[in-house]
């Protein structure tokens, strides 16, 4: 979760900081972690990606560019991000996530415009290379569009994620991105599928407030996960073909 302008200089990050890779720990605290059957509950105060007294390397916003200072001044967000994960979803035979995901927006956050929450992240090999979107019109396979349900997949089709949110969310626009980019902390390059959400400065300033999520997870060969995400998004859609 960061905020616009402000970028990587601020930006609480469940699985932990950018330099927490370099320690035997991590500075996200978890505060519950719990499995049962086949549904796994976390709740955690997560690590700011920056720690206080460091600068961003590659930020390219107006308030954090590289050589910008953190503007956290404690190296964890003392406010709850919490996920509910269940290996299953309504209507479908193949692998699906359900990710229900919950953000509190902090009352002393530095002043931005944008509330960007990216719900959720997901971290592929570098094989994943290619990107599609499932139309919601006609349930067809199609060139990827920042709009549209989004798979991700290796290039002979065999192994594909497909993400898809359904509208009437804690959200103004949001978006499917797919990006790729080195790490240094791995042997290969790592792609990302996000769902990105974005609301305007919420108001009034001076309260926390709790934003939700949900997103389902399709996991298969592409054909597979193309199918997945037609069941899933029929009932928001009911003209949809396929």
């Amino acid at each position: 979760m960061n905020f616009i302008p402000n970028g990587e200089c601020y930006n609480p990050t469940e699985a932990g900081g950018r330099d927490d890779a370099q320690l035997n720990t991590t500075h996200t605290i978890i505060e519950e972690i719990h499995a049962q059957g086949n549904t796994l509950r976390t709740k955690v105060l997560p690590s700011f990606w920056l720690r206080p007294g460091t600068t961003e390397r590659n930020g390219k916003q107006a308030n954090c560019h590289a050589g910008s200072p953190a503007l956290n001044t404690q190296p964890t967000y003392q406010h709850y991000f919490s996920k509910n994960v269940t290996l299953q979803c309504p209507g479908v035979d193949t692998p699906c996530l359900l990710f229900n995901m919950s953000f509190t927006i902090a009352s002393e956050i530095p002043d931005y415009h944008t509330a960007q929450i990216v719900a959720p992240s997901t971290h592929l090999t570098a094989g994943f290379t290619k990107a599609q979107s499932v139309d919601p019109d006609t349930g067809h396979v199609v060139a990827h569009d920042n709009h549209k349900p989004t798979i991700v997949s290796t290039t002979d089709d065999q192994y594909a994620l497909g993400a898809f949110c359904p509208p009437g969310q804690d959200t103004d626009p949001f978006l499917y991105t797919v990006v790729t980019f080195a790490n240094r902390n791995a042997p290969q390059e790592v792609t990302k599928l996000n769902v990105v959400h974005r609301r305007p400065t919420l108001q009034p300033t001076d309260q926390e407030h709790v934003v939700n999520y949900h997103t389902y997870l399709c996991v298969g060969t592409v054909q597979d996960v193309a199918e997945c995400l037609r069941i899933l998004m029929k009932p928001y859609h009911p003209t949809l073909i396929g």
